[in-house]
């Protein structure tokens, strides 16, 4: 509670009817605590009798000191005022002021300045100056704390800056003034710092002078920061100082210009200058070529800018004067800037006008065609005055050489048919590597031939030698300065007498250069032999014809007594005969060939017939000679080879060595030609079946010609093709269809023939593999069960053959929600840990069973999947898995008990029930709900609980969901507003199924009662009285209740001193003999109450009366059951009331909150 205290209240107040305890039966402890006071402390004494508050003023004061400093070198201006008057102000506003001189030494303190303003707030004191009126000087004033404060005053000397023009153009020159002017009446001797301050496009050239002053450092520039620095001195009053600073200009437009004047204790003045610089002209030209050196036949390219500077003003009738080409040139072209001409034959480019910060350029390509150094020139002009013409010429030159060339060869006399080695030059005379392609040509003479190159020296090849009828051609380059590029070649003289070969080297522009040499060639013998074969490949039993030709070359001289030697047959022929060239002759025995003399240009030959009769290759040799020397030995030899190949070879396979029983199989029967041509002879193939191996058909015949399709034996079990024409890596494939009717390995066997009975054989085998179908169920006994209820599969296994299905193993991943609990199998074993059935073989059309019990023991739709397995494969595995479904529901016991913690209670006590809801069942219980019926006579106060939600209005606790196991509790705190016996029952309920619902409800009994608090109060009507006076005693009951109190009586016997005279009441009677009050029964909130009026007979004294109640209930307060009350006899007149007096600085209102702390008794008065 808050309350206001004033002068209105009398500075006092009384809170009432406050309770004594908490609803949980503790006692409260009050007490109170006053808002801040500003400028006024508080002090807090007292308890729940009541309590005192002291506010005592707080008075503060401060001192204000100002302080005034010269920094004027001791008056050396002889102006320092007299007098100075300082301000002070108060949060802005003058409150004081103060002069300051040499009498009170500059310096003043304001003393008994008051800290705080009347509301509590912080005074902003402050100083403030009144201007002395003396140019020259600067005011600056500071505190170092809010009470301290200085006024500082400072004399400098006034600077000034000035320019002898304020508009020049560009890269011209500025002559600025900075003056500094003594307004004292003395020499200014202390020390004076001047900065220039050049922005950029201003700078500094010279100090040109400094006068009136004495020089302590002349200018220094810093490049940096772009500042010029002087120290001066010594400046007479009225003369001024003056710096004369000359600076170029190098950017356009308004360039501001400041200087900063620095004084003792750092005070600064700056001032400025600004200069407009306006544009000018300025055309120029770069000329430049693409490489200052160059070869011969080069493209050179010479590139002209003309460029008008951005910093300057428009240029009208820019012309620019090239002659060119220069002497061993050809201009190829040129390319200008669009909006200029041109003119080849005057060199005359011209341009026209030009805006500031404009370019055009012309691109002149020409090519080299001489040697020699070269020098390009470029002049351009204008109509306009400009600021720089040095940049208006340009020249560009380039060094232009030629490549030598040569021919050398190693010999000038030779043989026919002999080689000569010639090495073809290239040099590069030149300043740098040669890196565009160079052509070389050379030319060969008739019967002249290009054997090969045996190096390219001193160059990159870009394309080594090509060929094309006479002429063989290199592409070189990068051929280093001063270097010779060689590229040595092999050529064959295959002609007579002297013949002369041309080196040619062609630039890349097309120019060209030719060198020859000649050399002489003479004739000589030379005798030859060629041998063939008529076929390179044969087979064994072929006919193979062999054929020699011996010639004498006609580029020759004639050959005498010519012989040839043939050793014939080579093993593995037989020799069927020979047939030679008319007037020699050949021995069979010997194998010698004697053919005699041969005139140039002539020949011979000799034809032998043989059989092939193994397989292999053979190579027959012939050898030539004669009596002369020859110039080619090389061809006096040689031979020729055939290859002798075997009947084809045979291959079997089988696309299945495993095929299951009945299961077919197709064979595939390769017959292969060993030999590199054709096979041409009829073969005969023939299939060997085993028993239990039935021929169904031939599916195909590829790679062969059929002589005849596939016949099959009286037996069925052999079978015959003949076939031809089989080609080089094209194998012959007979593909055979059988089927497998028996099992276990099975070995079939195939022959091919030769023609003349030569024969091979392979063979294939299977092995048949046996066959079954299983078959798997599963079934349940029930597809719904509340958790923890068991269920029943049945799992069945049937083998639908052909075969005994080995290895039998089930799988039945119980899932998890299933616990099992036995397993009944008609055959094998049940693993319960790993869920697998061991069955073993299962034969043919039988069947096995297995019975599984389990408990559900997780609720949710539960697939237990089973899978069957064997290691005999199957011809259908689609029903080798099976699964059946059983839904598990949920379950619950929802218990729910009822616990009061007082069974006997008063009337408006305060009792707890204890209410628990538990889940005793396997499953979550779901929307658990409790209502709580509360019976007439208990007032809900407060409810508690560990889980959900009460609803204070339905009494209804909505828990929620509970998890098996689980339980929740709710403290329900009421209080019993009615007497007799309270029963309070309680129910709850789920959304989820119960297996017990007989503990779903609870309730318990208290019993109330009755109370009361019957509260007696006792005055008199004064407190002082004379002998003789009627006085009366007033006593007032009231029943707090909260029951009615019945057999209410109050004794007072009156003391003493007094004599009764009569009663008034307001309710029973009062007999003055006993002092009893009988006043019978008082409802709840009633009162009574009676005037006992007596005769004071005592003299003087003091007189006390004591009163008492009681009734037939319990009482829950007695101590407000008795009081009483005193009065004092005297026999005077009393005073009249005395007189208040105000003391201090009343406080104009006061704040109070009454709080309560647990654990303190409290009294009912205050």
């Amino acid at each position: 509670m808050n309350v206001t205290l004033s002068d209105s209240n009398n500075w006092t107040h009384t809170f009432v009817g406050l309770d004594k305890f908490r609803d949980n039966g503790t006692e409260i402890v009050y007490r109170v605590n006053e808002t801040e006071v500003i400028n006024y402390t508080v002090n807090i004494t007292g308890d729940n009798d009541g309590f005192i508050i002291n506010n005592t003023h707080e008075i503060n004061l401060i001192n204000v000191t100002v302080v005034k400093v010269w920094n004027d070198g001791n008056n050396v201006s002889g102006k320092r005022p007299a007098n100075v008057t300082v301000v002070l102000l108060a949060d802005g506003e003058s409150i004081r002021t103060v002069i300051l001189n040499t009498y009170n030494n500059w310096t003043y303190t304001f003393v008994g300045l008051d800290k705080f303003k009347n509301n509590g707030t912080l005074i902003n004191y402050s100083i403030d100056e009144v201007n002395v009126g003396v140019p020259g000087y600067t005011t600056v004033i500071t505190n170092s704390t809010p009470y301290n404060w200085t006024v500082n005053n400072t004399y400098v000397p006034k600077v000034n800056k000035t320019a002898n023009e304020t508009k020049v153009f560009y890269h011209d020159f500025v002559l600025y003034n900075i003056t500094i002017t003594n307004i004292g009446t003395g020499i200014y001797n202390e020390t004076l710092t001047i900065i220039d301050s050049l922005p950029y496009g201003l700078d500094y050239n010279k100090t040109v002078d400094i006068t009136g002053a004495r020089v302590i450092q002349e200018g220094i520039y810093d490049n940096v920061t772009r500042t010029v620095t002087w120290i001066i001195t010594d400046i007479d009053p009225n003369v001024p100082a003056i710096i004369f600073v000359l600076v170029g200009t190098y950017d356009i437009g308004n360039l501001t210009n400041n200087v900063t004047l620095i004084g003792p204790n750092g005070f600064n003045d700056t001032v400025n200058a600004t200069v407009e610089v306006v544009p000018r002209v300025d055309v120029s030209v770069v000329k430049t070529v693409d490489n200052p050196n160059h070869f011969v036949d080069d493209i050179v390219v010479w590139t002209i800018t003309v460029s008008n500077a951005a910093n300057g003003t428009n240029a009208t009738n820019v012309v620019l004067n090239d002659t060119f080409p220069p002497a061993g040139f050809i201009l190829v072209g040129y390319n200008a800037t669009e909006g200029t001409t041109y003119d080849m034959s005057t060199g005359i480019w011209t341009i026209g006008d030009m805006a500031n910060g404009t370019s055009v350029t012309l691109t002149i390509t020409s090519v080299a065609k001489q040697n020699g150094t070269f020098t390009n020139h470029a002049n351009v002009t204008c109509n306009d005055t400009e600021w720089n013409y040095d940049n208006n010429y340009d020249n560009a030159t380039v060094v232009v050489v030629s490549f030598p060339i040569n021919k050398t060869e190693d010999v000038n006399v030779t043989y026919y048919n002999s080689n000569i080695t010639y090495n073809l030059t290239v040099s590069n005379i030149g300043a740098y590597t040669y890196t565009q392609n160079i052509t070389v040509i050379d030319t060969l003479p008739e019967g002249f031939y290009y054997i090969r190159t045996i190096g390219v020296y001193n160059a990159t090849v870009v394309s080594n030698a090509t060929v094309n009828g006479n002429n063989v051609t290199w592409v070189i380059t990068n051929i280093d300065p001063n270097t010779t590029a060689i590229i040595e070649i092999v050529v064959w003289a295959h002609a007579l007498y002297t013949q002369y070969n041309n080196e040619t080297v062609i630039l890349r522009n097309g120019t060209n250069m030719t060198v020859g040499i000649p050399v002489t060639v003479v004739p000589i013998v030379d005798v030859s032999v060629v041998k063939t074969v008529d076929n390179s490949s044969h087979f064994v039993d072929d006919t193979v014809v062999w054929t020699i030709v011996v010639s004498n070359a006609a580029n020759g001289t004639n050959a005498t007594n010519v012989v040839l030697n043939d050793t014939f047959p080579p093993a593995g022929f037989i020799l069927v005969g020979y047939n030679a060239t008319e007037g020699t002759t050949y021995d069979m025995s010997t194998g010698i060939w004697t053919i005699g003399d041969m005139a140039n240009g002539t020949s011979v030959t000799l034809t032998i017939t043989s059989v092939a009769k193994a397989e292999g290759t053979f190579t027959n040799h012939a050898n030539v000679t004669s009596n002369e020397t020859e110039w080619n030995y090389e061809n006096n030899y040689d031979n020729a080879t055939v290859v002798v190949f075997d009947i084809p070879d045979i291959n079997k396979t089988v696309n299945n060595t495993t095929p299951f029983y009945k299961e077919y199989v197709l064979y595939n029967i390769t017959i292969i030609n060993v030999g590199d041509v054709t096979y041409i002879e009829t073969l005969t193939v023939e299939d060997s079946l085993p028993e239990g191996l039935e021929y169904i058909e031939t599916v195909s015949i590829t790679g062969a010609g059929i002589v005849q399709n596939a016949t099959v034996d009286q037996t069925g079990q052999v079978v015959t093709w003949k076939i031809t024409n089989i080609t080089v890596d094209v194998p012959a494939i007979i593909t055979v269809k059988a089927r497998a009717n028996v099992l276990g390995n099975l070995t079939n066997n195939a022959t091919v023939i030769g023609p003349n009975g030569t024969n091979k054989t392979v063979n294939c085998t299977i092995d048949v593999q046996p066959l079954c179908d299983l078959a798997i169920f599963k079934s349940v006994n029930a597809t719904s069960v509340y958790l923890n209820e068991f269920v029943e599969w049945t799992i069945t296994v049937i083998n639908y053959g052909p075969n005994t299905a080995k290895d039998v193993v089930v799988k039945d991943n119980v899932p998890v929600g299933l616990k099992v609990i036995r397993a009944t199998p008609s055959v094998g074993t049940f693993n319960k840990n790993t869920g697998i059935w061991s069955i073993g073989d299962v034969e043919n059309n039988t069947s096995v069973f297995l019975v599984l019990v389990t408990q559900a023991v997780k609720e949710g739709s539960i697939i237990n999947v089973v899978v069957v397995n064997t290691t005999t494969n199957e011809t259908n595995y689609t029903n080798n898995k099976a699964n059946n479904t059983t839904v598990v529901k949920p379950i619950c016991d929802v218990e729910i008990t009822k616990v009061v913690n007082f069974e006997k209670v008063y009337i408006g006590e305060n009792v707890i029930w204890t209410i628990k809801v538990k889940n005793n069942g396997p499953s979550t219980a779901k929307n658990v709900k409790v209502s709580d019926q509360l019976p007439k006579g208990l007032k809900v106060l407060g409810a508690k609980v560990t889980k959900g939600s009460f609803n204070m209005n339905t009494y209804e606790w909505t828990v929620g969901s509970l998890a098996s196991g689980a339980s929740a509790t709710l403290k329900l705190t009421t209080k019993v507003v009615r007497e007799g016996i309270i029963t309070n029952p309680v129910s709850v309920n789920t959304t989820t199924k119960e297996h017990d619902y007989t503990n779903n409800k609870a309730n318990d009994t208290t019993e109330a009662i009755p109370i009361v608090d019957l509260a007696l109060n006792k005055y008199a009507d004064k407190s002082v009285y004379h002998k003789g006076e009627e006085m009366h005693w007033t006593i007032t009951v009231i029943n707090y209740g909260p029951s009615t109190a019945t057999g209410v009586v109050v004794t007072d016997v009156l003391p003493s001193g007094v004599k009764f005279i009569r009663f008034v009441a307001s309710k029973g009677s009062y007999d003055a003999s006993t002092g009893k009050w009988d006043i019978g029964e008082l409802a709840k909130g009633e009162s009574a109450t009676i005037e006992i009026y007596c005769n004071v007979t005592a003299e003087v004294g003091t007189i006390t009366n004591f009163a008492s109640v009681t009734c037939n209930e319990t009482d829950s307060n007695p101590d407000n059951n008795n009081d009483s009350a005193t009065i004092t006899v005297v026999n005077d007149q009393p005073p009249g009331p005395p007189k208040m007096h105000p003391t201090g600085n009343p406080v104009v209102m006061v704040v109070l909150s009454l709080l309560a702390i647990v654990g303190v008794t409290l009294r009912r008065k205050l």
